[in-house]
């Protein structure tokens, strides 16, 4: 690969995490809500509901940080052996 190959994936890899960050954080305010509010009005399925959902979304969404953090390392450590 040469070194503008290797900038232009760190660079998608990165805009690629701030969105992944991005729909993380929007996933735990909408999420978060739904469940205050189930809270609030004893609304125990909805509560559970919400509460299953944040769980597994929040799996896949950490899972996916952790591949795209991984991914960054992993370019940034084959750049400096190859000396791009």
């Amino acid at each position: 690969m040469t070194h503008s190959c290797y900038i232009k994936e760190l660079r998608f890899t990165q805009a690629s995490l701030a969105i992944t960050a991005t729909a993380a954080a929007l996933l735990i305010w909408s999420t978060g809500a739904i469940a205050k509010t189930a809270f609030i009005e004893t609304r125990i399925t909805d509560l559970l509901e919400a509460l299953l959902f944040g769980t597994l979304a929040g799996y896949l969404a950490y899972g996916n940080l952790c591949y795209e953090l991984a991914r960054i390392g992993q370019l940034k450590r084959i750049a400096s052996f190859q000396g791009v």
